[in-house]
């Protein structure tokens, strides 16, 4: 959305950005909306919920859910605008749609991967102390060697600001998947698993409220029942076939 931000702001293109949350809906522009029909504009609404009805002619752009398999937003707005994407538009594209999957099918170098999943950081806000937190918990990662396969586990991360720690161990090359845990009060602890996409499949199923994607798979179950399930799935299945690994040096 930054990145959006800037080519529009470049060519001078009239915008409203709230800044809202994850989630945020189309009503949450309602009066903006009408504003641009009434001046004889064309809406643009861009990774909003659409939760009303737009006038005719308003145009959605999103790449998510139902439409996870359209091009990124970021590529479907700069393709309405007539711009060529740079090789830095592409890298935020495909870390948007694919995270280091994409990345490494992409052929990102270890530079261009570090350099933007660092600006995303940035973007979300995660503090310096965030940052540190996440590199400490890291040299207390436990690395459990199954079937093959490196996981390892974080598991006294302060906070639930789960980049940093992928982040840094995927960086470093040490593990081929990842679980990242935030032990808070009974009941409020936060896990995230990475990397595999059957293994996020299995998580999800069996753990129907959470939340998941491709490459990831969180959830506020308890982190010792969801690590065992993890390491039994692992043992049985090892790693899955056709996944590049998290890291270069992992190759």
């Amino acid at each position: 959305m930054r990145t959006i931000d800037a080519h529009l702001e470049k060519l001078g293109i009239m915008r409203s950005n709230k800044n809202l949350a994850w989630g945020a809906k189309a009503s949450d522009y309602r009066e903006e909306i009408a504003r641009a029909v009434a001046d004889g504009y064309i809406p643009v609404l861009i990774e909003l919920v659409i939760d009303i009805d737009l006038p005719e002619g308003a145009i959605d752009i999103n790449h998510h859910d139902a439409r996870s398999t359209e091009p990124a937003s970021i590529l479907q707005a700069l393709d309405l605008l007539g711009i060529e994407p740079t090789r830095h538009d592409l890298l935020v594209a495909t870390n948007d749609s694919g995270f280091l999957h994409g990345l490494l099918r992409f052929g990102a170098t270890t530079a261009e991967i570090a350099e933007v999943r660092a600006e995303e950081r940035r973007v979300q806000a995660i503090t310096a102390e965030q940052e540190e937190q996440a590199i400490a918990a890291l040299r207390d990662m436990r690395i459990e060697e199954i079937n093959g396969v490196a996981l390892g586990i974080v598991d006294n991360l302060p906070h639930s600001r789960f980049a940093p720690v992928s982040d840094h161990a995927f960086a470093e090359g040490q593990v081929d998947c990842l679980v990242s845990v935030c032990r808070g009060e009974e009941g409020s602890h936060e896990i995230q698993f990475e990397w595999y996409p059957e293994l996020v499949r299995a998580l999800a199923e069996k753990y129907p409220d959470s939340w998941s994607g491709g490459q990831y798979w969180g959830s506020y179950a308890d982190p010792d029942e969801v690590i065992c399930f993890i390491l039994g799935w692992l043992e049985e299945h090892g790693a899955p076939e056709g996944v590049a690994k998290p890291s270069p040096r992992r190759q």
